[in-house]
């Protein structure tokens, strides 16, 4: 049995666009969240009701849950926190309880479940008999939120979501705790934390239901939306701003077919390395990031081959854009081709900067026609260009799944495979390599 499993719920909205949407982004979050060594031995499923959740307590030690509209900011915090949980913690939730509330609850968006904890899962409401969920004094963020829960005398109360699983859990001899400020901030703050949303967040998508899908789709902050709402559009409009370089690239290179060219994202020397290894005499550079194109064009007309670390954080800093990667996960990734670069790009910079260059400052979805412009569809026996999506057309991509309906991905998927002059590259994707 694995360690970790993943589940994700709907988020039971009255929008059917929002919830779709929010589906597919809190999908993209947990599977951002996934850093385990061996990704595909790390299940997802997706229920259609909490109820459902007692069905997979046989497939991992851990259930993390989460419900459409959780987003999830620090993956290396919360996967740390995770994999790590005290043996007599059961159950990481948000616990909940107001003035008026007889007994503590959970709130559904979030939370981690040992599994060996309970043998079924009831989420029945309503009054029984049986030990009261006594709350302690010391609360989260709010006296509503108690840090932890007890049980206590037998008595008639009132149940309400969540609250027969936490007395589960401590019937079985295992504590049940709030996620506290350790849970919700690292040590230190990165920068695309600075504006205050925590590690883990939710974006109640059942409050101002009818105004925050009308916000969504023109990503404008109004008056009428939750918080909360307020928070995530703000956080999507600064990424969207593309304030930093991709410095370093952290995806696969293609090391074959041989090809005339390849079409790649303008990140890191990830095009570069891709041409050295299919002997390309082409490179197009397309980015929707307007600061990754302007670098590209920098590198080549500036740099001289060396110290490209301390050349691309100068450029940074006279620029004020971030560097990155920048998140523990992501430089991880990096480092497996640091090594590789060093040996094949930089020594031969001299050449590579002579091959035939083209920068596309576009976004691969909207304006795929653009990007495919000069690959003329051929009935070739071998295509004669490498196409390197990286993730955006994957579902793990966040931006392209908060930007874009479903319908435009698979569109420029479509482009894609209709071209017959085309080795399509993405993530995964082992048949031709």
């Amino acid at each position: 049995m694995q360690k970790v499993a993943f589940i994700l719920v709907p988020s039971f909205s009255e929008s059917e666009w929002l919830n779709k949407k929010l589906q597919r982004v809190t999908r993209s979050f947990i599977k951002f969240l996934d850093k385990s060594e061996h990704p595909n031995l790390c299940k997802m499923f997706e229920v259609s009701s909490h109820e459902e959740i007692g069905n997979y307590l046989d497939e991992a030690d851990y259930l993390v849950v989460a419900s459409a509209g959780t987003i999830i900011l620090d993956r290396d915090h919360l996967w740390e926190k995770i994999n790590n949980m005290p043996d007599d913690v059961g159950l990481v939730t948000h616990l909940m309880q107001f003035p008026e509330d007889e007994t503590t609850w959970m709130h559904e968006q979030f939370y981690v479940l040992k599994t060996s904890c309970v043998s079924k899962i009831d989420f029945s409401q309503g009054e029984s008999v049986g030990p009261q969920l006594v709350r302690s004094e010391e609360y989260v963020h709010g006296e509503h939120t108690p840090l932890e829960v007890t049980l206590g005398e037998e008595t008639t109360r009132t149940m309400k979501f969540g609250s027969k699983l936490i007395q589960a859990v401590l019937e079985s001899g295992h504590r049940v705790t709030n996620l506290d400020s350790d849970w919700r901030y690292p040590e230190s703050i990165p920068y695309y934390m600075q504006n205050g949303i925590p590690v883990q967040a939710y974006v109640s998508p059942y409050k101002s239901t009818e105004a925050f899908e009308k916000a969504h789709k023109s990503l404008t902050i109004t008056d009428d939306l939750d918080e909360s709402q307020k928070l995530y559009i703000e956080m999507v409009n600064e990424r969207k701003s593309f304030n930093f370089v991709n410095v370093h690239s952290f995806e696969v290179p293609v090391e074959r077919p041989q090809v005339e060219t390849v079409i790649v994202p303008a990140a890191g020397m990830l095009g570069e390395l891709t041409a050295y290894y299919a002997y390309a005499e082409n490179i197009i550079f397309y980015d929707n990031n307007p600061n990754n194109i302007a670098f590209k064009k920098h590198l080549y007309e500036n740099w001289n081959g060396k110290d490209y670390e301390e050349f691309a954080k100068q450029y940074c800093k006279d620029n004020n854009l971030n560097f990155e990667p920048a998140r523990d996960g992501d430089i991880d990734l990096m480092n497996k081709y640091v090594d590789e670069t060093a040996r094949y790009v930089y020594p031969n910079w001299n050449e590579i900067k002579q091959l035939n260059v083209t920068f596309l400052e576009c976004d691969l979805i909207t304006d795929i026609d653009t990007v495919l412009a000069d690959v003329e569809s051929t009935p070739l026996v071998r295509p004669t260009t490498i196409l390197h999506t990286s993730t955006i057309l994957d579902d793990k991509y966040l931006l392209s799944n908060i930007l874009y309906d479903e319908e435009q991905i698979e569109h420029a998927k479509e482009k894609i495979l209709a071209n017959t002059n085309i080795f399509w590259y993405y993530p995964g994707r082992t048949d031709f390599l």
